[in-house]
Parts: structure tokens; C-alpha cells; sequence
């Protein structure tokens, strides 16, 4: 799993004040207390703000937050509506302006004591991604694996989600090579494939453009020995995050399944003779 940012502490003078109006600005719940001497404020699933008070002295932090449109209007709303001043640079006069200069809305207000909140719809900092990268390790040296990549015979056998086939009606495995072939779903829909073999490094890499419609995109296959083992790393590149986003609630499962596929055919291949499918 990726690692993630669990918690952290926020020094205040008034931790109350400060976690309540934090809660109450973004939408988002709230406890007076909690495990020892925080008042918590729970920004997401995985995200709790702990405020504690504190004598000592503390440095002003600085927050950001990325929020949907939707939630940028409803927590603009709620700092106007509570009279918190804002601006649209993280320093200067409080000018109650937004920034528009990096393809989002953005905005700064400050807690009560000094910390610094931020809140943006497009992130300067990290870029919506454009791809879907994805990792595989195969129990299977490099050269099995390619094999199942770079003969048609076994590569049509695990090509696409669970449930479909394919139909080869062209495989011409060289770079700037062509391949096409249709796609056929569980439901008997037939979905035609326009691909070029856009590189090709025999038992390290394949490069596939997907040139035809609805969706193109560059999908890199790297392979690397990992003791008597494959690590399969694939990455698959869209045009626009904007692209990758409209299908991000189908690929990533469809290529976790395609992996799945991959691995299968391979222990075929080790357990048939001379590789025959």
C-alpha cells in the first residue's frame, strides 16, 4: 500500500476554538477530546488534525488542502459567511481575492492562532497524473515472461479484462509494427484495437500505442529480473489526467485482471511442453 500521511499535531493557544472552526469551515467532523489531550478534527478516512494546547513556543504551519469544485464554493461560502478574511497569495494583505493562476481556484486564511489554512481545486505543487501505473511479480524468469508478451499464439490467450477474448487480425511484432485485432466482451459486444509496436528491447520492454478511438494512450511493459522472478512494471499513459480521470473507475481493475491473466499463461507455459499453449 502507498504510505500515507495518518496524522499530525497542530499546536494552539485554543485548541478548541481552533479545531471547531477548522471543522466547521471544511464540513468535515470534530471531538472536544480524544485518545490523550487532543481535539481532533477528521479532514478525511485517513487524515486526523490533532489540536492540543500548549505554553511553549510554536512556528506558524502551513496546511493545504485540495478540494473539488463544489467543495471550494461550499467552503468559500462558509469563510464569508463567518467573516474570516482571505487572500489569494500566501503572503500580503488580506485581500479576500482568489487565485486563478495555475488552472484552479486557491485561497489562504489564517486560525486563530496564526496558522496558515490553504485550499485549492488543482494542485501546483502535484499534477493530476495522466497515467496508471501497476507492478507484477511473476514467479517466472524474464525470458517466459516475454515469450507470452511477444508470440501471438499465447498473448491473445491473456490480452484484456477477465471474461473477454480476442481475435488477431495482424501482428507484426517489430518496432513501428502493427497490431490489430477485436476485443470481445463477456456480453458479446466487439470492441476493434488499432496498435503499433511503438519500441520493443527483446526481454526487457515493450512499448504499445493504442491508436484507436475512444481512448489512445502509450502503454510501457518493463521487465526486470528479480532473482529467478519477473518484475513486471506497466504503465500506461493518456493523453490528459483529464482522460485518465473519466476512466479511472474501469482501468485500474481491468489491468490489475490483465496482470492477473499474464501470470496465468505464464505457468502454462512453464508446465507444457516446449511452451505450447
Amino acid at each position: 500500500m502507498p504510505i500515507e500521511l495518518d496524522h499530525t499535531i497542530v499546536p494552539t493557544r485554543h485548541k478548541l476554538e481552533s479545531a471547531k472552526q477548522l471543522a466547521d469551515l471544511l464540513g468535515v467532523p470534530w471531538a472536544e477530546t480524544s485518545l490523550g489531550p487532543f481535539s481532533p478534527v477528521f479532514v478525511n478516512d485517513g487524515l486526523t488534525l490533532d489540536f492540543i494546547d500548549t505554553d511553549e513556543d510554536f512556528p506558524v504551519y502551513h496546511f493545504c488542502f485540495r478540494v473539488s469544485e463544489q467543495q471550494f464554493d461550499a467552503i468559500l461560502g462558509r469563510i464569508q459567511a463567518a467573516d474570516i478574511p482571505f487572500r489569494n497569495t500566501v503572503t500580503g494583505p488580506m485581500n479576500n481575492q482568489i487565485n486563478t493562476e495555475y488552472g484552479g481556484r486557491m485561497i489562504y486564511w489564517n486560525v486563530p492562532d496564526g496558522h496558515q489554512w490553504e485550499m485549492l481545486t488543482a494542485s501546483y505543487a502535484r499534477p493530476a497524473p495522466n497515467y496508471f501505473l501497476h507492478t507484477r511479480l511473476i514467479d517466472a524468469p524474464r525470458e517466459l515472461v516475454f515469450s507470452a508478451i511477444s508470440h501471438p499464439e499465447h498473448l491473445s490467450r491473456w490480452w484484456g479484462p477477465r471474461g473477454f477474448s480476442s481475435t488477431f487480425r495482424g501482428f507484426d511484432f517489430r518496432k513501428g509494427g502493427a497490431w490489430r485485432f477485436t476485443l470481445h466482451g463477456p456480453d458479446g459486444t466487439d470492441y476493434p484495437n488499432e496498435n503499433t509496436f511503438a519500441d520493443i528491447v527483446p526481454q526487457q520492454r515493450v512499448v504499445i500505442e493504442h491508436i484507436a478511438s475512444p481512448h489512445h494512450f502509450i502503454l510501457t511493459i518493463d521487465l526486470a529480473d528479480q532473482g529467478q522472478r519477473t518484475l513486471v512494471t506497466w504503465r500506461q499513459v493518456f493523453d490528459t489526467p483529464e482522460e485518465r480521470e473519466r476512466i479511472a473507475h474501469v482501468v485500474p481493475e481491468a489491468n490489475e485482471q490483465n496482470l492477473d491473466r499474464l501470470a496465468a499463461v505464464v505457468r502454462d507455459i512453464q508446465t507444457t511442453p516446449q511452451g505450447k499453449p
